[in-house]
């Protein structure tokens, strides 16, 4: 399976995709921040997209509306 840090383009879409899957399974309406995605883009990912499905969900559990800097861990 192809990494994700060989796949940067794919991390916005990505992200967006698993974002409103949670959104709806949780019934959220959680948002994301211009600075997390940058981040998110910009991090050297050791593993695949998995990694960035489970980090997504687990962002809209314990976040407030806005997901922010602060709530990502020490990535």
């Amino acid at each position: 399976m192809e990494k994700l840090r060989e796949r940067k383009e794919d991390i916005i879409p990505l992200t967006y995709n698993f974002l409103n899957k949670f959104n709806e399974r949780y019934h959220e309406n959680k948002v994301i921040s211009e600075e997390c995605l940058n981040l998110l883009i910009h991090y050297s990912w050791p593993g695949n997209v998995r990694q960035l499905e489970n980090l997504i969900e687990r962002l809209v559990l314990i976040s407030d509306s806005v997901i922010l800097m602060s709530d990502l861990p020490e990535i």
